[in-house]
């Protein structure tokens, strides 16, 4: 299957999970729920990902102090997502 931009990776999907179930969060709260044991190790790696969801358009962030607050898209962007996601065939809805 050939990826595009607007794609997004297992990664990237386990940091959008936890902007639904949990609300909106700092780069730091996402990285305590997904790698509570290496919270300064991971931390890099989840700044990325918010970034590509960001460019992507499925999380928008507010700044709040020094930093900022990340929030997964609502409607829009996961219907965007649902819509782009692969059936059980492999491939994404209307692209056949």
């Amino acid at each position: 299957m050939v990826r595009n931009s607007r794609d997004v990776t297992e990664a990237e999907l386990n940091v959008l999970q936890v902007l639904w179930s949990q609300g909106p969060l700092t780069i730091r709260g996402i990285t305590e729920i997904l790698e509570p044991k290496r919270v300064d190790a991971y931390y890099s790696t989840v700044k990325k990902l918010l970034e590509r969801l960001e460019t992507k358009g499925f999380v928008q962030r507010e700044a709040a102090g020094i930093g900022f607050i990340y929030a997964g898209g609502g409607g829009n962007a996961l219907r965007r997502f649902i819509d782009a996601a692969p059936d059980s065939t492999g491939t994404a809805p209307g692209s056949e």
